[in-house]
């Protein structure tokens, strides 16, 4: 059930009746529910399954919100997603409490497959996979070990060269290797030698699919460090990815081989992750300050945060 900021309950409509699952073990049916939202802060959860993944920005904008803040457990605080902020932000996921808010009562429309209200009676299994999708050009052939930390047990694979990476803690003789509330460490060594950690606690909806997936934004880098933009040379765009050791503000600054400064890109305040896809580096469109584009030539991109600085040089060829 679902409730908004003045404490209505909101209305839930399925198609072929009030039911959250069909009966006899059948195929989920498909619902669709009418969101009501007051003016300002709501408190909701995404009521179906939709028929793809929703990011944060593909959720602030279905229901015009000006921020969406979830409560990330693994690092036990809030993590709020800004739509004036570039990136797409955390996953939505089914089963958690989001805060939102909007500038004026509304109603939203959702339509997906129906969640299902029970609770999960699974609360150990013996073969749980933990897969993943990264970025080719930076974690092609990079090693993953994954390691239950309850029981020490630690499987690997490597990313190959489209970016999968999967493996599976497993045990034939039918004992539990993952049980509900485990924490489980998954480490990526790039083939530069760049570490990555994700750590996640185990939910019972974890078990029952008997799979993890790792994503790019739950990657959190050991080390901050500026990356090649690409393209490189490049004309009129390129992208600049980086990646944060810890929360700050980052500023990207770009020079001429004069010294002088170009561009300024403050991309505000972030949290310690990877920005590497086009969705999540930093964009530089070729422009100066004052938005004239500059001349061919070679450039310095410098990433600037509160305990880091470093250059990396770049090509432009018009």
């Amino acid at each position: 059930m679902l409730w908004n900021s003045g404490g209505e309950l909101i209305e839930t409509e399925v198609k072929d009746g009030f039911v959250l699952v069909a009966e006899g073990g059948g195929e989920p049916q498909i619902g669709s529910f009418k969101l009501r939202l007051s003016e300002g802060l709501n408190m909701i959860s995404l009521p179906v399954r939709p028929p793809e993944p929703l990011s944060a920005r593909r959720f602030a904008e279905m229901i015009g919100a000006t921020v969406v803040i979830a409560y990330d457990t693994a690092q036990g605080k809030f993590t709020p997603f800004i739509p004036e902020l570039p990136g797409d932000g955390f996953p939505i996921e089914g089963g958690k409490g989001y805060i939102v808010n909007v500038l004026e009562p509304k109603e939203v429309i959702f339509t997906g497959t129906v969640w299902s209200n029970a609770p999960s009676t699974v609360r150990s299994v013996w073969a749980f996979a933990v897969a993943g999708l990264l970025d080719p050009r930076f974690f092609a052939g990079s090693e993953v070990r994954v390691r239950s930390l309850r029981t020490g047990k630690t499987v690997g694979c490597f990313v190959d060269e489209d970016g999968r990476f999967g493996t599976a803690l497993v045990d034939v003789s039918g004992r539990a290797v993952v049980e509900a509330g485990d924490p489980v460490e998954v480490e990526i060594e790039t083939v530069d030698g760049s570490v990555f950690r994700v750590l996640r606690r185990i939910s019972p909806d974890d078990l029952r699919r008997a799979y993890l997936i790792v994503r790019p934004a739950d990657l959190l880098p050991t080390r901050t460090e500026l990356l090649p933009n690409y393209p490189n040379p490049f004309n009129p765009e390129t992208w600049i990815p980086f990646r944060l050791a810890e929360r700050g503000r980052v500023r990207i600054r770009i020079y001429d081989m004069r010294g002088r400064l170009v561009r300024e890109l403050d991309l505000g305040v972030l949290e310690a992750g990877v920005y590497e896809g086009r969705s999540r580096a930093a964009y530089w469109d070729g422009k100066n300050d004052l938005g004239e584009p500059v001349s061919s030539g070679i450039y310095f991109i410098e990433l600037l945060t509160p305990k880091f600085r470093t250059v990396r040089r770049c090509c432009l060829v018009r």
